[in-house]
């Protein structure tokens, strides 16, 4: 009886496995029409002679339904996730993201570039230091035509 219930439960552990593959596939097929029906409709606008509203107005339907499709196929995933855990009691574990399981990672690694990047800028004064040292090797008219875009600090100072 042990070796049955395994079975089982492995079998509907595949078949659940399969139908959240199944969703992601639909998932990303859906995302595709989001970018391809506007550029679509685009087409039609400018290769037609016909009334802009008309595509107008179809294109925000298609979004409408095609965004409906999306949040169908999530919600059943999440169905479908919730009842097999319910099935095998197994109520601690967490759904599986149909897309982007993988974004807090991505948060963090452009937040420790970023941090990197400033840590790597010269202080303010090391730049006001390079721009004078910049605009000391020009020739006057050069010189001229960078002081009406950035002044020098001695002016700044002088006409507060």
């Amino acid at each position: 009886m042990e070796n049955k219930n395994n079975s089982i439960y492995r079998e509907l552990l595949q078949q659940q496995e399969a139908f959240h593959q199944k969703n992601v596939k639909s998932i990303r097929t859906g995302i595709k029409c989001v970018i391809f029906v506007p550029l679509f409709f685009l087409a039609l606008v400018f290769l037609t002679d016909s009334n802009k509203v008309i595509f107008l107005t179809l294109w925000i339907i298609s979004m409408f339904i095609i965004s409906a499709y999306l949040i169908y196929i999530e919600y059943m995933d999440f169905q479908v996730q919730e009842l097999i855990a319910k099935i095998t009691q197994n109520a601690g574990t967490d759904a599986k993201p149909l897309i982007g399981g993988k974004i807090d990672e991505f948060e963090s690694s452009v937040l420790e570039l970023l941090k990197q990047w400033e840590e790597s800028l010269p202080p303010r004064k090391r730049i006001e230091e390079l721009l004078s040292a910049r605009r000391l090797s020009l020739s006057g008219e050069q010189k001229d035509k960078l002081l009406t875009q950035i002044p020098e600090k001695e002016e700044e100072e002088k006409h507060p």
